[in-house]
């Protein structure tokens, strides 16, 4: 079941459910352009989708296992950590302005 953030009050509600991300850890993640060859006689290559589903597993709260999806993005800015250093959330932050949502550690 989809929660569906809109106002800072469901993204405050949102947060609280989960802890603010917090002892979590990016599972896996998905894109979804909506680009895609049709018989291989035509290619869509409009990306009309441009869905993002990041996994996300935690010790925090109740909510151990969340998926968010992120519909019709702009930029994704990934900087994995290396394998000397941990991959905990410790601290979030998830804004919206001017219509777009704004997700960092």
């Amino acid at each position: 079941m989809w929660t569906e953030l809109i106002t800072n009050q469901d993204i405050k509600r949102f947060l609280e459910k989960i802890n603010y991300f917090v002892d979590s850890c990016i599972k896996e993640m998905k894109y979804v352009s909506g680009s895609y060859a049709e018989n291989r006689a035509a290619l869509h290559a409009i990306n009309d989708l441009r869905d993002l589903y990041i996994l996300f597993h935690s010790i925090s709260g109740c909510n151990q296992t969340f998926e968010v999806k992120f519909s019709k993005i702009h930029k994704l800015i990934l900087e994995p950590y290396t394998d000397e250093q941990d991959s905990v959330i410790y601290d979030s932050t998830l804004i919206k302005k001017e219509n777009l949502f704004y997700w960092f550690d």
